[in-house]
């Protein structure tokens, strides 16, 4: 396990670098969530608003909920945060998120329109375009929860769960270092191919609006992408819950469409950053657990990055199509549609490394 010393408090934020972020303020996106609060956090929350509702979890970790119905958090108005100056830290750092595993790692959250979408990522995995624009405030929050007790603890158990998982691969003959991998796949990143089609429908509606995968669209505002019989559907969502509009029914690929050149850059882009992902090993080395196929962990890394490309293109094809576009080749616009219709869903996922 690649890590250094268990109480090195530094934040890597390599892939934020050359990045650029401005909030929209007619957004909202990021508040159809229920983002975590500690103790201090909820007892301020209070002040400002006594009315305020809180779940729990099994572990006793508050949240905010989020309305009914897949509506926003209980505290946007008019697409705008009535606690701002008291929101939580997961609220305060997006578009930024923090893995903790050997290190603490910073990434963008694609999804967020206000972010963006990086370029080549370096061969030799080195970002080296200068600081990212917009994000100080964000980075400054994210570096302090680093520093802390939280922080601390949060790294020290990741660590333990990496060993643990490392220990269990290595046992079984899977086991392939981290570097190695990046290693192995910077330069030729795996693209899908049709034999990675279809992919797997998002859940429908009747699962709960709550649980179907998001992006914003310049005049319609959050739209969810949910299963349907007929292929996929888009729908618009509203602050209180409840749906706004529907917007049609278009069937995914069931082969890899093609895309130009910009396109397939776009793509292979995407993935490379992916690549350089702490989490995207988190992610893997658990499934490898839990669905054991005998494959080591770079082919399971490779068939894992496939598996997103593939997901980013048909959502991006879903996407061209409820836009009217019915060019048969996808274009470097339409891929990135598809990074911001996906990016947040992808990462919302259980690994060994801990998100912050």
């Amino acid at each position: 396990m690649n890590g250094g010393s268990p109480f090195d408090s530094r934040l890597d934020t390599t892939l934020l670098e050359g990045l650029e972020f401005a909030c929209r303020p007619d957004c909202g996106l990021c508040c159809y969530a229920t983002p975590a609060v500690d103790r201090a956090e909820r007892a301020e929350l209070l002040q400002i608003a006594p009315e305020s509702t809180f779940i729990a979890d099994a572990r006793g970790r508050a949240y905010i909920p989020a309305r009914p119905q897949g509506g926003a958090c209980q505290f946007l108005a008019q697409s705008r945060c009535s606690v701002h100056a008291a929101r939580p830290f997961p609220c305060a750092v997006f578009p930024v998120i923090v893995h903790a595993g050997t290190r603490f790692q910073a990434s963008a959250v694609l999804s967020c329109p206000g972010v963006s979408i990086p370029g080549a990522v370096d061969p030799g995995g080195v970002r080296a375009l200068g600081p990212p624009r917009g994000l100080e405030t964000e980075l400054g929050r994210a570096e302090a929860r680093c520093r802390s007790e939280e922080g601390r603890r949060a790294l020290a158990a990741a660590r333990r769960d990496g060993q643990r998982v490392e220990r269990i691969l290595e046992r079984e003959g899977l086991w392939v270092p981290t570097l190695q991998v990046r290693a192995s796949l910077r330069g030729r990143i795996p693209l899908p191919d049709s034999s990675d089609f279809p992919v797997e429908d998002p859940p429908e509606l009747e699962e709960g609006e709550e649980v179907l995968p998001l992006f914003f669209d310049d005049r319609r505002g959050p739209v969810a992408i949910a299963g349907h019989a007929g292929g996929w559907q888009l729908v618009e969502l509203q602050e209180a819950g409840g749906i706004r509009a529907w917007r049609g029914v278009w069937p995914p690929p069931t082969r890899m469409p093609r895309l130009d050149a910009g396109a397939e850059r776009a793509l292979r882009e995407y993935l490379a950053y992916w690549l350089e992902r702490d989490a995207l090993f988190g992610f893997v080395h658990a499934a490898m657990l839990e669905e054991p196929s005998g494959e080591d962990v770079l082919i399971r890394i490779t068939r894992e990055l496939r598996w997103i490309g593939a997901t980013t293109v048909a959502r991006a094809r879903v996407r061209a199509s409820g836009r009217g576009a019915s060019a048969p080749v996808l274009a470097e616009p339409d891929i990135a549609r598809g990074i911001r219709a996906s990016d947040a869903d992808l990462l919302d996922r259980a690994g060994w490394t801990v998100q912050l």
